[in-house]
């Protein structure tokens, strides 16, 4: 569709420091709802078309 390079780009500038773990704790759920209630949230990113 064309508009991968401008959804890169903005990507690069959103700070990495939350980026969900690439572990298995991300898939335990006790875990991932362990910090509901905190500030520190991970980031997702949504796609529509």
């Amino acid at each position: 569709m064309g508009f991968e390079p401008d959804v890169n780009r903005i990507l690069e500038f959103i700070p990495v420091t939350n980026l969900k773990p690439d572990t298995d704790v991300a898939e335990d759920e006790q875990a991932m709802t362990a910090n509901f209630f905190k500030k520190n949230k991970y980031r997702q990113v949504c796609e529509h078309f």
